[in-house]
């Protein structure tokens, strides 16, 4: 399990790089205009994931590991 929750870190801790990656010299227009009405922007998604990042991972990563050490 350790192993798994090592590789799922490297992998959270590089997202930010990629998305910069990716995204650094598209335009504003691109970034906020989904592709039809029931798709998000790339403005949101990223948004999206900075939010999971800071309120969602830490709490299900720490319930997880509580679990683990009531067996």
């Amino acid at each position: 399990m350790e192993n798994v929750l090592e590789k799922t870190a490297d992998i959270l801790q590089r997202s930010p790089k990629v998305l910069q990656a990716m995204l650094t010299g598209v335009c504003e227009e691109l970034l906020q205009t989904p592709e039809n009405e029931h798709a998000w922007s790339v403005w949101q998604v990223a948004a999206h994931l900075l939010y999971m990042e800071q309120n969602s991972w830490p709490q299900r990563i720490n319930l997880i590991l509580s679990e683990k050490k009531g067996k």
